[in-house]
C-alpha cells in the first residue's frame, strides 16, 4: 500500500512538473530559429545572412571584425514578426550607408551599440494587424548611442495591451543616448522606455510633443503620468555637413 501510495504521489508530482514545463513554454515567447544560443562568443545574428562572427562582405553588408563595425548598404527587409539583428557584439558600430527600411521586424542588442552613418534607419509594421512590439530593444546594463543619424521607428498597436508596444526599450541600468541626430519613435505603451541610467540629449531637441519629461528613463507627457507615445527628435545642426568632416 505503502509502495502505491509513493508511486502515486510521484506520478502527481511528475505530471505537475510537466504541465509547469509546458505552460512556461507556450508563455516565454519562442526565439526565431537563428537566435544567438550562447553568450560566450560575440557574434550578430542577421534574419538576412545568417551568424556573423568574422569579417564579410556581401552585397547587403559589411562587417568589420577589428573595428566591429556593421556597414548596412541600404534596401527593403521583411521579417515577418521576427528579429532582423540580434547582437552581443560589445561595442558594436552599425553604419547605416544608405537608407534600410525593416518591416515587422526589430533589433535585439545585448552590448553596447552605436547607430550612425549618412543613410535612414525605419522599422516599421507593415500593417495594423502586425505583432510588433519593439523596434528597437536594448538589455540592461548596455547603451545605446544614435549619433549624427537619421532614425524613425515604430511598434504595432495592435494588441499592444498585451505585448507592449514600445519603440525604443531598455532595462535595468541601461542608457540612451541621441547625440546630433533626427529621431521619430512611437509605440503604444511608450516611444521611448525605461533607460534607468538616464537618457542624454546632445545636440539635439525633443520637438514633438513641445512638453515632455523625463521620469526614471522614459519620456512622459507634460502631466508626468502618462508615458509619451510618440517623440520627435530634431537634430541642432545640419547633420549631412557633420558626416563630411
Amino acid at each position: 500500500m505503502g509502495k502505491r501510495l509513493k508511486r502515486s504521489i510521484s506520478k502527481k508530482l511528475l505530471c505537475f512538473s510537466t504541465a509547469i514545463v509546458m505552460l512556461a513554454v507556450i508563455l516565454v515567447p519562442s526565439l526565431p530559429a537563428n537566435a544567438i544560443t550562447t553568450k560566450t562568443k560575440e557574434c550578430i545574428e542577421l534574419y538576412y545572412g545568417g551568424t556573423i562572427s568574422r569579417s564579410v562582405n556581401t552585397s547587403q553588408l559589411q562587417y568589420n571584425l577589428a573595428t566591429k563595425t556593421l556597414t548596412l548598404k541600404g534596401g527593403n527587409y521583411h521579417c515577418f514578426e521576427c528579429c532582423f539583428l540580434r547582437s552581443n557584439v560589445k561595442g558594436l558600430r552599425i553604419y547605416l550607408e544608405k537608407d534600410v527600411t525593416i518591416y515587422d521586424g526589430y533589433l535585439s542588442l545585448s552590448g553596447d551599440t552605436t547607430i550612425t552613418g549618412p543613410g535612414k534607419l525605419t522599422i516599421v509594421p507593415s500593417s495594423e494587424y502586425t505583432v510588433l512590439p519593439m523596434a528597437i530593444g536594448v538589455d540592461p546594463g548596455c547603451k545605446l548611442t544614435i549619433e549624427y543619424a537619421n532614425v524613425d521607428v515604430s511598434a504595432s498597436s495592435y494588441l499592444s495591451e498585451i505585448f507592449g508596444s514600445r519603440a525604443i526599450c531598455g532595462g535595468l541600468d541601461s542608457q540612451l543616448v541621441i547625440r546630433d541626430s533626427n529621431l521619430h519613435a512611437k509605440g503604444e505603451k511608450g516611444a521611448i522606455s525605461i533607460f534607468e541610467r538616464g537618457i542624454m540629449l546632445s545636440f539635439c531637441n525633443v520637438t514633438s510633443p513641445l512638453v515632455v519629461k523625463k521620469i526614471k528613463g522614459s519620456f512622459y507627457e507634460s502631466n508626468g503620468k502618462n508615458p509619451a507615445k510618440e517623440i520627435t527628435i530634431k537634430s541642432l545642426t545640419k547633420i549631412n555637413e557633420v558626416r563630411k568632416r
